[in-house]
Order: structure tokens, then C-alpha cells, then sequence
């Protein structure tokens, strides 16, 4: 379980790090694609599921009474 919050932080970290290079004039230049639509999707969907996971564990940590789909 402990493995699982582990990814989820280092994948909203990393999420949350290429969205605030995506705004650098560097990466406008060397890096197009980091601007794409389909990044950002992608960039979301890390961000959603870190998010819930994070969120399962705490809540799981809390309330072990009741069952949180992660398992």
C-alpha cells in the first residue's frame, strides 16, 4: 500500500512539474510538444489518479471500516 502513495506523490509531482515547464519560454521553443492538448489530458489523468489514491489511502488510514476501490 505504502508503494502505491509513493507513486502517487512522485506522479503528481512530476504532473505538477511539467505543467510549470510547459509556461517556460525554453520549452515554447525546444519542446512544442509539452504545449499539446494531449499532454495536458494525459497530465490530468496523472494528477486525477494520483489525487485519488492519495485520497484513498488517507481515507482508508481514517476509516478502515469501510472499503475504498483501490485494492
Amino acid at each position: 500500500m505504502a508503494i502505491f502513495m509513493l507513486l502517487a506523490i512522485v506522479g503528481f509531482l512530476t504532473a505538477m512539474t511539467l505543467i510549470m515547464l510547459s509556461f517556460t519560454k525554453w520549452a515554447q521553443e525546444n519542446a512544442p510538444w509539452l504545449s499539446s492538448l494531449y499532454i495536458y489530458i494525459a497530465i490530468g489523468a496523472l494528477i486525477g489518479l494520483s489525487l485519488y489514491v492519495i485520497a484513498a489511502y488517507v481515507f482508508r488510514h481514517y476509516h478502515p471500516e469501510i472499503p475504498v476501490l483501490l485494492e
